[in-house]
């Protein structure tokens, strides 16, 4: 199984196909329990008690990879095998198509702020970056080092991996080694891409609802009709364009 966030603050269990999961409904009071399994993969809804949504997909292998799309409406998953990530509805859970072009297990991938980008990380020993929504592949580099975690910067266009550090020794307060890898960071700038306006999530507080600009990190007041719209940043010399999500974090 797999865990994610949803940009609406929802915790989501993505479990494979045969995969028991315990199912808790009702309040402390009076709690029932509900072992259930599905022949196919499932997306639950971790705190909410629905019942999941069933993937069309006949993958039956470890889940490995999974994110959210920015405005929650479909995620990217990898099962253990797999080479090419699958895309699905989150709704509904039908399959939106696949990202192909890797030979071997995408081991990492991240889609970027504004929705449009994604990066991914493979054992063919390539690093990829898509177009995601005509799924066409933008770039290639070779990386000869595995990579543990790779993640897009919320503002710029660029993104970070961690990769190995074969220089650095972890040790203990008495300089005994932990026996552990050390890991290090490499920073990717994307020349000659923009990023489109990004997606950022209001928050509810009482009623006043605010965004934050991944930008300049101003808080940005905002009313419920510009839900679901895009808007400038309104503070002086940030130029950031923001894309509102059509619901708030309460």
């Amino acid at each position: 199984m797999a865990f994610a966030f949803s940009p609406n603050g929802r915790p989501y269990i993505l479990a494979a196909a045969g995969t028991e999961v315990m199912q808790r409904v009702g309040d402390e009071d009076e709690v029932t329990y509900f072992l259930k399994t599905h022949r196919r993969p499932a997306l639950w809804d971790f705190e909410g008690g629905a019942e999941p949504v069933i993937l069309d997909s006949d993958w039956d292998d470890l889940v490995e990879p999974f994110a959210f799309s920015p405005d929650g409406q479909f995620f990217v998953w990898a099962s253990y095998h797999q080479a090419t990530p699958g895309v699905w509805d989150t709704q509904s859970g039908a399959a939106l198509g696949e990202i192909s072009g890797h030979t071997g297990r995408v081991s990492a991938f991240a889609l970027s702020p504004d929705g449009h980008l994604i990066v991914s990380v493979s054992d063919d020993q390539t690093l990829k970056l898509w177009d995601f929504e005509s799924r066409t592949e933008l770039a290639t580099l070779p990386i000869a080092l595995s990579v543990g975690g790779i993640a897009f910067h919320p503002a710029s266009p660029q993104f970070a991996c961690s990769v190995p550090d074969k220089n650095a020794t972890l040790l203990r307060a008495d300089a005994t080694s932990l026996g552990q890898q050390a890991w290090d960071r490499q920073i990717y700038d994307l020349f000659g891409i923009e990023y489109g306006p990004i997606v950022v999530t209001a928050v509810d507080r009482d009623g006043d609802l605010a965004v934050r600009c991944p930008g300049c990190l101003a808080a940005l007041h905002v009313k419920r009709s510009q839900l679901g719209t895009e808007m400038p940043c309104s503070q002086a010399g940030c130029g950031a364009r923001l894309r509102l999500n059509s619901f708030a974090l309460t």
